[in-house]
């Protein structure tokens, strides 16, 4: 009798009951999850589609995401990128600085996004630098007036303006930055921070200034061309928006560049490239200020706008 059995798989012993209850619960709760699209495969799926993913269902390399300029300017409402064009190459063949790919100012996404309930980006979101030039969702911008200028209008240099990121996420959110505040969270790189905030305020303006820095003030007013190397400075504190490329972020969409509100310079008291950059949109060929070729960035120190001479700066 001390082998016999004293019950069989039909009998239910222990908790039995609120074992079943549980697993109905657990069932249930998933489902309305699933309905709700708070799943984490969900929030993923739907991440990559919004931020990750082209705006458009043709090649990326068309660059569907982008507006087209006609005359090769850049206008009010343009949906652009803001790239970097990278270390200068024959600074370092020089040995004067270390080699950086170029990058393009992006939506930072950390892991922060698959914790809230419909997947939205955090106020505020981090700006970074991507190497991946492929125009997305979270690296290109609108243009957006602070003047009451309106749409389809050129944009000149030293004019205030707004950069708003794309609808695919969501709510727009402005390219913001402030000087550092007791209290605040400083960044590695302890600079001004760059981040993205929904609250449209005098902390997201900024304005373009002339490459040349001899002919800063005579160009002052003239319209900007796309896809040539422009200073970009915040205005409320005039610091020049830069790439910090000895410190990283990491989230989900890999390692990036961190990102500041800095203006460098070389021993000639001109900006360095790390405060390059290039406003990256369509140009139809023969564009008035456009690049030499659609996708392509013109090296930093040829040959600006007609009429200017051959300078580089360094």
């Amino acid at each position: 009798m001390a082998h016999a059995r004293t019950y069989n798989p039909s009998v239910r012993v222990g908790n039995w009951f609120e074992d079943c209850q549980l697993e109905e619960d657990t069932i249930k709760n998933f489902l309305e999850k699933k309905e709700r699209g708070e799943l984490l495969s969900q929030k993923v799926g739907n991440l990559y589609k919004s931020v990750a993913s082209n705006s458009s269902s043709t090649s990326a390399d068309s660059g569907a995401a982008l507006s087209t300029s006609q005359d090769g300017l850049l206008h009010f409402g343009d949906r652009v990128q803001l790239r970097n064009p990278g270390a200068d190459a024959a600074l370092v063949r020089l040995g004067r600085c270390q080699p950086r790919c170029p990058s393009v100012l992006s939506v930072s996404i950390g892991e922060e996004v698959l914790s809230s309930p419909a997947g939205a980006l955090p106020d505020p979101s981090p700006a970074s630098a991507a190497q991946s030039c492929q125009a997305m969702g979270r690296n290109v911008f609108t243009i957006v007036s602070v003047d009451g200028t309106p749409e389809g209008k050129p944009v000149t240099f030293n004019q205030p303006f707004q950069l708003a990121t794309h609808s695919s996420l969501g709510k727009p959110m402005f390219l913001s930055s402030d000087r550092v505040k007791f209290g605040d969270t400083p960044r590695k790189h302890g600079k001004q921070a760059v981040q993205f905030t929904a609250e449209s305020s005098f902390l997201t303006h900024w304005r373009a200034e002339y490459f040349n820095p001899q002919l800063r003030m005579e160009y002052e007013g003239a319209p900007i061309p796309v896809g040539e190397p422009l200073i970009l400075k915040h205005a409320k504190t005039n610091q020049g928006l830069a790439v910090e490329d000895k410190f990283v972020i990491r989230g989900l969409m890999g390692t990036e560049f961190d990102v500041s509100s800095q203006t460098y310079f070389t021993d000639h008291k001109a900006e360095t490239d790390a405060n390059h950059w290039v406003f990256a949109a369509n140009c139809p060929p023969g564009a008035t200020g456009a690049a030499a070729s659609r996708g392509q960035l013109r090296p930093v120190g040829s040959q600006m706008l007609a009429g200017d001479s051959f300078i580089r700066y360094y």
